[in-house]
């Protein structure tokens, strides 16, 4: 089957004494199942990787844009493979989270390919890719909470499905887990993007300047000029808009 092992990236190592092997004899049933899903995690891991490592040597010199070398993507293969094998020591959360992350955008940009693995019925392959990439992005922000450009990926990919509710409370949740300064002031603004365009003004204001107060507490120094750029625009649209109401005529 092509379908998700939906298991949570927390349960990827199994019980915390996998790596050498001790268990308890009242976890011992516990550490099993968890041992199983791991299994069953890295199987999937290298499945999904092979499959779009072969869609990628396919579409090589076929579709336009796509004359990408297969040396950029070496080291994505190679770390899934690594991952795959399940210890913490040779992949690590943040390891996890990069090969993740990297595989649901690759996935992404798949969606519009006809792969060697998606059989005749296109819809259906197309259907699958959304529902893989999206539980790629989950696994990813799953590893890493505190990886602030996952965040920014996911919410990009539910823009793309024109799923803009779900983009949004992806950003929501990315502001409170992203560490990185730079980041949190990119998803601020984000949010005020999308917040502009579902034309909630105030809104949108008050995320850009989250995404200011942000940027001035950044070292190394954060450009501002986007975030002031759109709170001037912003400010300037109510100030304008206010204006207009109060030269009314009272009906």
């Amino acid at each position: 089957s092509n379908s998700a092992v939906c298991v949570s990236a927390s349960s990827w190592w199994g019980s915390s004494s996998d790596d050498d092997g001790r268990t308890s004899k009242g976890g011992s049933s516990s550490s099993k199942a968890s041992k199983q899903r791991a299994k069953e995690q890295w199987a999937e891991l290298k499945k999904v990787s092979r499959e779009l490592q072969a869609c990628r040597k396919a579409m090589v010199g076929i579709l336009p844009g796509e004359k990408i070398s297969e040396d950029a993507f070496a080291p994505l293969w190679k770390m899934a493979e690594i991952c795959a094998q399940g210890r913490k020591t040779d992949c690590g959360a943040e390891s996890l989270a990069w090969v993740y992350n990297n595989l649901a955008l690759e996935m992404q940009r798949q969606m519009d390919y006809e792969c060697p693995a998606d059989g005749r019925d296109m819809v259906t392959a197309y259907r699958r890719k959304v529902q893989m990439a999206e539980h790629l992005f989950d696994l990813a922000t799953s590893a890493d909470p505190s990886n602030g450009k996952a965040w920014l990926h996911m919410s990009a990919f539910f823009s793309r499905i024109d799923d803009q509710s779900r983009a949004l409370n992806v950003l929501t949740k990315g502001a409170e887990e992203a560490k990185d300064v730079k980041d949190k002031v990119d998803i601020w603004n984000q949010i005020g993007t999308l917040m502009h365009d579902a034309k909630q003004w105030e809104s949108a204001l008050h995320a850009h300047q989250q995404a200011l107060v942000h940027a001035k507490n950044a070292w190394p120094p954060v450009s501002t000029l986007l975030t002031m750029s759109n709170i001037v625009f912003i400010s300037a649209f109510l100030a304008e808009w206010d204006n207009e109401i109060q030269m009314r005529p009272l009906m």
